[in-house]
Protein backbone atom coordinates (compact mmCIF):
# COMPACT_ATOMS: atom_id res chain seq x y z
CA UNK A 1 0.00 0.00 0.00
CA UNK A 2 1.63 3.21 -1.18
CA UNK A 3 0.28 6.72 -1.01
CA UNK A 4 0.74 9.04 -3.97
CA UNK A 5 2.67 11.53 -1.83
CA UNK A 6 5.15 8.90 -0.63
CA UNK A 7 5.46 7.63 -4.19
CA UNK A 8 6.48 11.10 -5.41
CA UNK A 9 9.08 11.38 -2.62
CA UNK A 10 10.70 8.19 -3.94
CA UNK A 11 10.95 9.49 -7.49
CA UNK A 12 7.51 8.42 -8.75
CA UNK A 13 6.64 5.78 -11.29
CA UNK A 14 9.23 5.20 -14.00
CA UNK A 15 8.49 3.78 -17.44
CA UNK A 16 11.98 2.60 -18.41
CA UNK A 17 11.44 -1.01 -17.26
CA UNK A 18 8.65 -3.57 -17.63
CA UNK A 19 8.59 -4.19 -13.86
CA UNK A 20 7.80 -0.75 -12.47
CA UNK A 21 6.85 -2.20 -9.08
CA UNK A 22 10.23 -3.89 -8.71
CA UNK A 23 11.98 -0.71 -9.81
CA UNK A 24 9.98 1.39 -7.34
CA UNK A 25 10.58 -0.93 -4.39
CA UNK A 26 14.35 -0.95 -4.95
CA UNK A 27 14.47 2.83 -5.26
CA UNK A 28 12.50 3.05 -2.02
CA UNK A 29 15.03 0.88 -0.18
CA UNK A 30 17.91 2.89 -1.60
CA UNK A 31 16.21 5.92 0.00
CA UNK A 32 16.23 4.09 3.37
CA UNK A 33 12.60 3.03 3.28
CA UNK A 34 11.70 -0.24 4.98
CA UNK A 35 9.75 -3.02 3.28
CA UNK A 36 7.27 -4.91 5.46
CA UNK A 37 5.63 -8.12 4.25
CA UNK A 38 2.22 -8.74 5.79
CA UNK A 39 1.15 -12.32 4.97
CA UNK A 40 -2.12 -11.91 6.90
CA UNK A 41 -3.47 -9.59 4.17
CA UNK A 42 -4.44 -11.69 1.16
CA UNK A 43 -5.06 -10.33 -2.34
CA UNK A 44 -6.88 -12.84 -4.59
CA UNK A 45 -5.47 -13.11 -8.09
CA UNK A 46 -6.04 -15.24 -11.18
CA UNK A 47 -3.08 -17.36 -12.20
CA UNK A 48 -2.39 -18.09 -15.89
CA UNK A 49 -4.38 -21.12 -17.03
CA UNK A 50 -2.91 -21.41 -20.53
CA UNK A 51 0.78 -21.95 -21.27
CA UNK A 52 0.95 -18.90 -23.55
CA UNK A 53 -0.22 -16.71 -20.67
CA UNK A 54 2.35 -18.18 -18.30
CA UNK A 55 5.14 -17.72 -20.85
CA UNK A 56 4.04 -14.14 -21.50
CA UNK A 57 4.08 -13.39 -17.78
CA UNK A 58 7.50 -14.95 -17.31
CA UNK A 59 8.93 -13.08 -20.32
CA UNK A 60 7.73 -9.77 -18.92
CA UNK A 61 9.11 -10.50 -15.46
CA UNK A 62 12.40 -11.78 -16.87
CA UNK A 63 12.99 -8.79 -19.13
CA UNK A 64 11.85 -6.32 -16.48
CA UNK A 65 14.06 -7.87 -13.81
CA UNK A 66 17.16 -7.65 -15.98
CA UNK A 67 16.26 -4.09 -17.01
CA UNK A 68 15.97 -3.18 -13.32
CA UNK A 69 19.28 -4.91 -12.61
CA UNK A 70 21.03 -2.92 -15.32
CA UNK A 71 19.46 0.28 -14.03
CA UNK A 72 19.79 -0.11 -10.25
CA UNK A 73 22.27 -2.86 -9.42
CA UNK A 74 25.31 -0.50 -9.68
CA UNK A 75 23.56 1.83 -7.22
CA UNK A 76 22.79 -1.07 -4.88
CA UNK A 77 26.36 -2.37 -4.94
CA UNK A 78 27.80 1.11 -4.29
CA UNK A 79 25.33 1.92 -1.51
CA UNK A 80 25.84 1.63 2.25
CA UNK A 81 23.71 -1.49 2.49
CA UNK A 82 25.24 -4.55 4.13
CA UNK A 83 27.13 -7.09 2.07
CA UNK A 84 24.45 -9.67 2.81
CA UNK A 85 21.73 -7.34 1.53
CA UNK A 86 23.74 -6.58 -1.60
CA UNK A 87 24.22 -10.29 -2.23
CA UNK A 88 20.48 -10.95 -1.89
CA UNK A 89 19.70 -8.05 -4.22
CA UNK A 90 22.15 -9.39 -6.80
CA UNK A 91 20.62 -12.88 -6.71
CA UNK A 92 17.09 -11.47 -6.79
CA UNK A 93 17.59 -9.12 -9.73
CA UNK A 94 19.62 -11.57 -11.81
CA UNK A 95 17.54 -14.66 -11.03
CA UNK A 96 16.26 -15.08 -14.59
CA UNK A 97 19.83 -15.40 -15.89
CA UNK A 98 19.53 -19.05 -14.87
CA UNK A 99 17.42 -19.73 -17.97
CA UNK A 100 20.01 -18.85 -20.64
CA UNK A 101 22.60 -20.65 -18.50
CA UNK A 102 20.36 -23.72 -18.52
CA UNK A 103 20.18 -23.55 -22.29
CA UNK A 104 23.97 -23.35 -22.52
CA UNK A 105 24.27 -26.43 -20.30
CA UNK A 106 21.79 -28.32 -22.47
CA UNK A 107 23.29 -27.37 -25.82
CA UNK A 108 26.89 -27.98 -24.73
CA UNK A 109 26.27 -31.18 -22.80
CA UNK A 110 27.36 -33.50 -25.64
CA UNK A 111 30.51 -31.44 -26.49
CA UNK A 112 31.36 -31.28 -22.78
CA UNK A 113 31.20 -35.05 -22.42
CA UNK A 114 33.14 -35.44 -25.64
CA UNK A 115 36.15 -33.74 -24.03
CA UNK A 116 35.64 -35.51 -20.73
CA UNK A 117 38.81 -37.54 -21.29
CA UNK A 118 40.90 -34.45 -20.61
CA UNK A 119 40.25 -34.84 -16.87
CA UNK A 120 39.80 -37.91 -14.62
CA UNK A 121 36.42 -39.46 -15.37
CA UNK A 122 35.18 -39.46 -11.77
CA UNK A 123 36.09 -35.82 -11.29
CA UNK A 124 34.49 -34.80 -14.58
CA UNK A 125 31.30 -36.72 -13.77
CA UNK A 126 31.08 -35.17 -10.31
CA UNK A 127 31.54 -31.63 -11.64
CA UNK A 128 28.99 -32.10 -14.40
CA UNK A 129 26.47 -33.61 -11.98
CA UNK A 130 26.88 -30.64 -9.63
CA UNK A 131 26.30 -28.18 -12.48
CA UNK A 132 23.12 -29.96 -13.58
CA UNK A 133 21.88 -30.26 -9.98
CA UNK A 134 22.35 -26.56 -9.24
CA UNK A 135 20.56 -25.60 -12.46
CA UNK A 136 17.63 -27.95 -11.81
CA UNK A 137 16.84 -28.24 -8.09
CA UNK A 138 17.20 -24.58 -7.11
CA UNK A 139 13.56 -23.69 -7.88
CA UNK A 140 12.39 -26.82 -6.02
CA UNK A 141 14.26 -25.71 -2.89
CA UNK A 142 12.65 -22.27 -3.16
CA UNK A 143 9.15 -23.78 -3.37
CA UNK A 144 9.77 -26.07 -0.39
CA UNK A 145 11.09 -23.16 1.66
CA UNK A 146 7.98 -21.14 0.78
CA UNK A 147 5.82 -23.84 2.35
CA UNK A 148 7.92 -23.64 5.52
CA UNK A 149 7.37 -19.92 6.01
CA UNK A 150 3.73 -19.67 4.94
CA UNK A 151 1.32 -19.28 7.89
CA UNK A 152 -0.99 -22.00 6.50
CA UNK A 153 1.26 -24.82 5.36
CA UNK A 154 -0.38 -26.92 2.66
CA UNK A 155 2.01 -29.79 2.17
CA UNK A 156 -0.35 -31.50 -0.25
CA UNK A 157 0.80 -28.83 -2.72
CA UNK A 158 4.09 -30.74 -2.78
CA UNK A 159 2.33 -33.20 -5.08
CA UNK A 160 2.49 -30.49 -7.77
CA UNK A 161 6.25 -30.06 -7.38
CA UNK A 162 7.21 -32.39 -10.28
CA UNK A 163 4.86 -30.56 -12.67
CA UNK A 164 6.20 -27.19 -11.50
CA UNK A 165 9.76 -28.35 -12.18
CA UNK A 166 8.80 -29.59 -15.63
CA UNK A 167 7.05 -26.33 -16.58
CA UNK A 168 9.82 -24.23 -15.02
CA UNK A 169 12.44 -25.96 -17.16
CA UNK A 170 10.26 -25.94 -20.25
CA UNK A 171 9.94 -22.13 -20.45
CA UNK A 172 13.73 -21.70 -20.55
CA UNK A 173 13.77 -20.97 -24.31
CA UNK A 174 11.08 -18.29 -24.16
CA UNK A 175 12.48 -16.67 -21.03
CA UNK A 176 16.05 -16.72 -22.32
CA UNK A 177 15.00 -14.66 -25.34
CA UNK A 178 13.42 -12.13 -22.99
CA UNK A 179 16.56 -11.95 -20.83
CA UNK A 180 18.80 -11.38 -23.84
CA UNK A 181 16.43 -8.77 -25.29
CA UNK A 182 16.73 -6.78 -22.05
CA UNK A 183 20.36 -6.07 -22.95
CA UNK A 184 20.00 -5.04 -26.60
CA UNK A 185 16.37 -3.96 -27.04
CA UNK A 186 14.69 -0.84 -25.64
CA UNK A 187 11.24 -2.11 -26.54
CA UNK A 188 8.99 -1.49 -23.52
CA UNK A 189 5.77 -2.85 -25.01
CA UNK A 190 3.73 -4.25 -22.11
CA UNK A 191 2.16 -7.60 -23.03
CA UNK A 192 -0.61 -8.22 -20.53
CA UNK A 193 -1.05 -11.67 -19.03
CA UNK A 194 -4.34 -13.11 -20.39
CA UNK A 195 -7.10 -13.20 -17.76
CA UNK A 196 -10.35 -15.10 -18.32
CA UNK A 197 -12.28 -14.44 -15.13
CA UNK A 198 -11.75 -17.98 -13.89
CA UNK A 199 -12.40 -18.37 -10.19
CA UNK A 200 -14.41 -20.37 -7.65
CA UNK A 201 -17.54 -19.65 -9.68
CA UNK A 202 -16.06 -21.21 -12.81
CA UNK A 203 -14.81 -19.75 -16.08
CA UNK A 204 -13.63 -20.85 -19.50
CA UNK A 205 -10.61 -20.04 -21.67
CA UNK A 206 -11.50 -22.17 -24.69
CA UNK A 207 -13.02 -20.33 -27.59
CA UNK A 208 -11.34 -17.03 -26.66
CA UNK A 209 -9.22 -15.18 -29.19
CA UNK A 210 -7.69 -13.50 -26.12
CA UNK A 211 -5.51 -16.60 -25.79
CA UNK A 212 -2.36 -16.51 -27.90
CA UNK A 213 -2.54 -18.23 -31.27
CA UNK A 214 1.16 -18.23 -32.17
CA UNK A 215 2.66 -21.74 -32.06
CA UNK A 216 6.15 -20.93 -33.35
CA UNK A 217 7.80 -20.80 -29.94
CA UNK A 218 6.33 -24.22 -29.26
CA UNK A 219 8.07 -25.65 -32.32
CA UNK A 220 11.45 -24.42 -31.02
CA UNK A 221 10.73 -26.01 -27.64
CA UNK A 222 9.74 -29.29 -29.26
CA UNK A 223 13.05 -29.23 -31.15
CA UNK A 224 14.94 -28.65 -27.91
CA UNK A 225 13.01 -31.48 -26.29
CA UNK A 226 14.02 -33.89 -29.06
CA UNK A 227 17.64 -32.75 -28.76
CA UNK A 228 17.53 -33.38 -25.00
CA UNK A 229 16.01 -36.82 -25.55
CA UNK A 230 18.82 -37.69 -27.98
CA UNK A 231 21.38 -36.33 -25.51
CA UNK A 232 19.88 -38.43 -22.71
CA UNK A 233 20.09 -41.54 -24.90
CA UNK A 234 23.76 -40.82 -25.77
CA UNK A 235 24.68 -40.23 -22.12
CA UNK A 236 22.89 -43.40 -21.06
CA UNK A 237 24.71 -45.44 -23.72
CA UNK A 238 28.03 -44.07 -22.45
CA UNK A 239 27.19 -44.85 -18.83
CA UNK A 240 26.97 -41.22 -17.63
CA UNK A 241 24.06 -41.87 -15.30
CA UNK A 242 24.82 -39.02 -12.90
CA UNK A 243 23.35 -36.32 -15.16
CA UNK A 244 20.76 -38.52 -16.86
CA UNK A 245 17.85 -37.56 -14.50
CA UNK A 246 18.42 -33.87 -15.14
CA UNK A 247 18.58 -34.32 -18.90
CA UNK A 248 15.34 -36.32 -18.76
CA UNK A 249 13.80 -33.43 -16.81
CA UNK A 250 14.81 -31.02 -19.59
CA UNK A 251 13.36 -33.43 -22.15
CA UNK A 252 10.02 -33.61 -20.34
CA UNK A 253 9.97 -29.84 -19.78
CA UNK A 254 10.61 -28.75 -23.36
CA UNK A 255 8.32 -31.38 -24.87
CA UNK A 256 5.49 -30.56 -22.44
CA UNK A 257 5.66 -26.78 -22.88
CA UNK A 258 6.15 -27.09 -26.64
CA UNK A 259 3.22 -29.47 -27.05
CA UNK A 260 0.92 -27.30 -24.89
CA UNK A 261 1.91 -24.18 -26.84
CA UNK A 262 1.08 -25.80 -30.18
CA UNK A 263 -2.09 -27.59 -29.06
CA UNK A 264 -3.59 -24.59 -27.25
CA UNK A 265 -2.92 -22.39 -30.29
CA UNK A 266 -4.86 -24.64 -32.68
CA UNK A 267 -7.91 -22.98 -34.30
CA UNK A 268 -10.27 -25.59 -32.92
CA UNK A 269 -9.17 -24.74 -29.39
CA UNK A 270 -9.10 -20.97 -29.81
CA UNK A 271 -12.63 -20.69 -31.17
CA UNK A 272 -14.28 -18.88 -34.03
CA UNK A 273 -12.91 -15.63 -35.42
CA UNK A 274 -16.06 -13.78 -34.35
CA UNK A 275 -15.46 -14.26 -30.61
CA UNK A 276 -14.96 -11.15 -28.55
CA UNK A 277 -11.75 -10.39 -26.73
CA UNK A 278 -10.85 -8.75 -23.47
CA UNK A 279 -13.27 -7.61 -20.78
CA UNK A 280 -16.42 -7.89 -22.91
CA UNK A 281 -15.78 -11.60 -23.39
CA UNK A 282 -15.01 -11.94 -19.69
CA UNK A 283 -18.30 -10.34 -18.73
CA UNK A 284 -20.22 -12.68 -21.01
CA UNK A 285 -18.39 -15.95 -20.33
CA UNK A 286 -16.95 -15.47 -16.84
CA UNK A 287 -19.25 -18.00 -15.23
CA UNK A 288 -19.46 -20.53 -18.09
CA UNK A 289 -17.71 -23.86 -17.66
CA UNK A 290 -14.52 -24.62 -15.81
CA UNK A 291 -10.82 -24.64 -16.60
CA UNK A 292 -9.34 -28.09 -16.99
CA UNK A 293 -5.92 -26.93 -15.84
CA UNK A 294 -4.96 -27.01 -12.13
CA UNK A 295 -4.76 -23.70 -10.28
CA UNK A 296 -1.97 -24.02 -7.72
CA UNK A 297 -3.04 -20.96 -5.79
CA UNK A 298 -4.86 -17.68 -6.26
CA UNK A 299 -3.47 -15.16 -3.82
CA UNK A 300 -0.43 -13.04 -3.26
CA UNK A 301 1.06 -11.27 -0.27
CA UNK A 302 0.48 -7.56 0.05
CA UNK A 303 3.58 -5.42 0.49
CA UNK A 304 3.39 -2.53 2.90
CA UNK A 305 6.04 0.18 2.47
CA UNK A 306 6.76 2.44 5.41
CA UNK A 307 9.51 4.97 6.01
CA UNK A 308 11.91 4.48 8.89
CA UNK A 309 11.09 7.99 10.03
CA UNK A 310 8.14 10.17 9.10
Amino acid sequence: MVTSASNRRRGGWAHDTLTEDLDLSYRAQLRQWQILYVPEIVCPAELPVVISGFKSQQRRWAKGSIQTAVKLLPLVLSSELSLWTKYQAFVHLTYYMIHPLMLVVVLLSIPAFAVGGLVPSKTALALKSIVFALASVGPACMLIYAQLVLPARRWHHALWLPSLLVIGVGVAWSTSLAVLSAFWSRDLHFVRTPKFGIGPGGGQWRGRRYASSCPWGGLAELGLGLYCAWTAWVLGEQGHYGVLPFMLLYTAGFLTVGALTVLQAMPGVQGAAGDETGTQSLARDGSRGHSDLPKLGSSCTTVVIAPESS
